[in-house]
């Protein structure tokens, strides 16, 4: 047969992956209105970001969309009526601080808890320790043990026909 080169690039693959973002500065300008720190994807929108617990921990919320954003104000105790809308960016601050006074208010144990019974996008913020244990990694493989102890993450993407196999 005819061969060819495969030609891959990190980078390449980086710039791939952020094809959403690119097309959508165009189209979709709320995600993109501002400077760094205001948009929807980098820590300007308050249900799309990190908060502290009362414990020193990290929950990280990812609540983009309607059912999600509805089942984290059911996690949070919050009242939908008596906060800004969702989309009404002048008053994402407010919004936000709402989210970080509740966050602060139990430990990231607890938060799990509440958000482990909700479909809101909440997961607990991991130590790296943390994550390769964690029992949904742990199900996938998706780290190894190797000499000395530490973790390592295993190759992706993963063959039926070629399990991988570390020495």
């Amino acid at each position: 047969g005819v061969g060819q080169v495969v030609d891959a690039a990190l980078t390449d693959g980086a710039a791939y992956a952020s094809s959403f973002l690119f097309s959508s500065l165009n189209q979709i300008p709320m995600m993109w209105p501002g400077q760094r720190g205001h948009n929807l994807l980098d820590s300007g929108c308050p249900y799309y970001n990190t908060y502290g617990t009362k414990d020193g921990r990290y929950m990280a919320v990812g609540a983009l969309e309607p059912q999600f954003y509805t089942d984290l104000l059911k996690g949070l105790e919050l009242e939908n009526a008596q906060l800004p809308h969702q989309m009404e960016l002048p008053k994402w601050g407010e919004l936000a601080k709402a989210f970080k006074e509740k966050f602060a208010s139990k430990s990231q144990s607890e938060w799990v808890d509440v958000f482990s019974k909700l479909d809101a996008c909440v997961t607990p913020v991991l130590t790296f320790a943390e994550a390769a244990k964690h029992p949904h990694n742990r199900e996938r493989g998706m780290f190894v043990e190797v000499p000395g102890g530490a973790a390592e993450p295993t190759p992706s993407p993963k063959l039926s026909a070629n399990p991988i196999e570390l020495d």
